[in-house]
């Protein structure tokens, strides 16, 4: 996500937009790389972006 879309997205949100960078961060740094991700890993992850998808 580029620095502008933070600022746009936390306005839409309601919320300063270093927390949501900090959030972002902290988010990305924890995440286990695709690779390392097993077949029903990465099946949850897709069902879980689409979930979110659906309720926006």
């Amino acid at each position: 996500m580029a620095r502008g879309l933070v600022k746009e997205v936390a306005e839409e949100l309601g919320i300063d937009p270093s927390r949501l960078s900090k959030w972002r961060s902290k988010r990305s740094g924890s995440a286990q790389p695709a690779a390392e991700l097993t077949a029903d890993q990465k099946e949850i992850k897709r069902l879980q972006r689409e979930l979110k998808e659906a309720q926006l």
